[in-house]
């Protein structure tokens, strides 16, 4: 079960990354299509069309996750975060009917006048950056709490869920998501420009749009060494020497992620210099696949072998909520 939850989650973040940061690139794609690359728009129409698609399918995997993973913990940290859930799914409807209307929109009207291409451009990144900034904060969140097992006996909010929130380990793995959501939406381009030049009869080959793709990716998964040191460093004594050689497992995945992922940047350089084939490309997608498979692997195996939070966190968080409290019966009276 625990391998399985670990494909499902590693096939979640896949689907939510490019749907998340899908859209974002798409702006930039249009762009070029208004400044004469045709290719830019098709290949932009079906990474919008990808990113609305993995959407629904990562809402589906997490539903599941969600149920394979439900008990009385996970219920009282649902319970805690409920009015910000309730609007988080507010924000997600937001999102998809966005990316939706810029979809149809892009598909219907392929040579806007400037104007309304610039209105247009404006959907999808209203969407994408409502997703990456208050998707990876909340369910990172929900993650350390469910983790933990730590919860408040009353919802947390304003004050409360600031200061859980707002902490390092919360936003350094925000940022690490996003950064991540970048990088497997430049590989999604770099796998939709040879997809679309195969269909136009050409010999696939990586063009300039297939580079701009590599650009991404590499520039995103650079960005990684000083973000995952970040998170490395805000994990708490146990866990890190868990990954440092306590458990074999969680040490042996973390390493191999970290030289795959350096071997994933040799291909991406390659990519973005135009000097690669379809096959690197394809090399390029496994072994980002395998990446984010093992990586799945390390945060599932240091939240499950090792408690992360301490009781002294577990009263500080009951103490905010009896001071919220406090001042709202104040201010009633």
């Amino acid at each position: 079960m625990s391998f399985v939850t670990i494909l499902l989650l590693a096939g979640h973040l896949i689907c939510v990354n490019v749907g998340a940061a899908g859209p974002l690139v798409c702006v930039f794609l249009e762009w070029f299509e208004g400044r004469g690359n045709v290719l830019a728009g098709q290949v932009g129409r079906r990474l919008a069309s990808w990113s609305l698609h993995l959407l629904f399918i990562g809402m589906a995997i997490g539903t599941l996750l969600g149920w394979l993973m439900w008990d009385a913990t996970f219920q009282q940290v649902v319970n805690n975060l409920y009015s910000k859930m309730i609007a988080g799914i507010g924000e997600l409807v937001f999102s998809v009917v966005f990316m939706a209307i810029h979809l149809v929109w892009w598909k219907k009207v392929t040579s806007p006048s400037r104007r309304h291409r610039l209105g247009r451009m404006l959907l999808p990144f209203l969407a994408a950056t409502n997703s990456l900034y208050h998707f990876s904060v909340l369910f990172v969140l929900i993650s350390n709490l469910v983790a933990a097992g730590n919860v408040a006996e009353e919802e947390l909010r304003g004050a409360a869920f600031r200061a859980l929130a707002f902490e390092g380990e919360v936003l350094a793995r925000a940022l690490h998501f996003l950064v991540a959501a970048l990088a497997a939406a430049g590989v999604a381009v770099m796998l939709i420009s040879l997809r679309e030049t195969r269909a136009a009869g050409e010999r696939p080959i990586c063009n300039s749009l297939t580079a701009w793709g590599g650009k991404i990716a590499l520039l995103a998964t650079l960005t990684q060494i000083p973000v995952g040191l970040w998170v490395t460093l805000t994990l708490d004594r146990p866990v890190m020497l868990q990954l440092m050689g306590g458990d074999l497992l969680a040490t042996a995945a973390f390493v191999l992620s970290l030289l795959l992922a350096f071997y994933l940047m040799h291909k991406l350089a390659k990519v973005a210099l135009g000097k690669a084939t379809p096959p690197d490309v394809v090399r390029a997608i496994v072994l980002m696949t395998l990446v984010i498979v093992l990586m799945t692997a390390v945060l599932k195996r240091s939240q499950t072998s090792v408690p992360r939070k301490t009781l002294s966190q577990r009263h500080v968080v009951k103490q905010i909520v009896t001071l919220v409290s406090e001042r709202k019966n104040s201010h009633d009276n």
